[in-house]
């Protein structure tokens, strides 16, 4: 997964666990270099998420970003060059939404932020820094149709923008999304059938989905082609 901080990107990439697992997050703070890392945390009932920041040598120090009697799973952190963190995830429930909560470089939490629609199934949000914004991508199920869908946080009263829907299959499978930034160029992949599809973000717009096809490599091989294409052009 392409990770936020291009200056830290090989360290991210050691950190960055496989996307969509329940396992834990990591990202650098280009600030302080201590690694923030977000994980579900069973409470006895259902999962809450915590934030654990390793201060070494120092003790680490864990907060809850979010607790209680809902089911949250899946967060992703995204840090961005003056120490703002966001932490996004999925609240399980009867209709899955994506849920995002930010900590300001100074370390005051604000509220924890609807970032779906609140009638869409939706869930596995992914999140990276993209210049003075923080994408937000994740997937919508309906009945026979997903779709990939993407939302900014911006640095606003009312920081989340209206999601756009980059793209929609009757694909029925896992997506695994990811979003990568490398070089200016952002774009979004997801697994298609036996193609790897992916659409970048041009002039303000995300452009009509191309296809790669998964060979002999797998998808990691398709999404090293996609990203050999996009930075080439």
């Amino acid at each position: 997964m392409t990770r936020t901080l291009a200056a830290f990107s090989t360290i991210a990439l050691l950190l960055t666990i496989p996307a969509h697992a329940d396992d834990p997050d990591s990202e650098i703070d280009p600030t302080t270099g201590y690694i923030e890392t977000v994980s579900q945390h069973w409470n006895g009932n259902d999962n809450d998420i915590r934030l654990t920041t390793d201060r070494t040598p120092l003790e680490p120090l864990s907060v809850d970003v979010c607790d209680g009697s809902t089911q949250d799973i899946g967060p992703r952190v995204a840090i961005t060059s003056s120490s703002a963190l966001w932490v996004v995830w999925t609240r399980d429930a009867s209709i899955d939404q994506i849920h995002a909560r930010g900590r300001e470089s100074l370390g005051f939490w604000g509220d924890i932020l609807l970032a779906s629609y609140a009638n869409e199934n939706s869930r596995n949000p992914e999140v990276l820094v993209d210049g003075a914004a923080v994408r937000i991508v994740y997937e919508i199920a309906g009945t026979s149709t997903q779709s990939v869908a993407v939302v900014s946080l911006e640095d606003d009263p009312d920081p989340l923008t209206a999601r756009t829907i980059v793209a929609s299959t009757s694909s029925m499978g896992t997506l695994d999304t990811r979003i990568h930034r490398e070089a200016g160029h952002l774009w979004i992949t997801w697994v298609d059938d036996d193609d790897v599809a992916w659409s970048e973000l041009a002039s303000g717009s995300w452009a009509s989905p191309s296809y790669e096809a998964i060979g002999g490599g797998g998808a990691a091989a398709a999404r090293s082609e996609i990203r050999e294409l996009v930075l080439s052009e």
